[in-house]
């Protein structure tokens, strides 16, 4: 049950269950995120025509999530 019992000392089952569920799909949003934008299926000239897209894609480049930006 992975680390459910260790919810259970500071949360009743059903938080603990919540607290799993949205954890895990916040990690699976950020890891699907992440690959999106690795593999290109967003471009940094895509990002950078958003509002606020210049100093996002600068950070995207700095972390290496955008293709080419090596």
């Amino acid at each position: 049950r992975g680390s459910a019992p260790l919810l259970d000392l500071a949360l009743p089952p059903r938080a603990a269950a919540c607290a799993l569920a949205l954890g895990g799909t916040a990690l699976g949003g950020a890891l699907f995120t992440a690959a999106v934008l690795r593999f290109g299926g967003v471009t940094a000239r895509e990002l950078r025509a958003l509002p606020g897209g210049d100093g996002l894609a600068a950070r995207l480049q700095r972390w290496r999530l955008l293709p080419g930006a090596n």
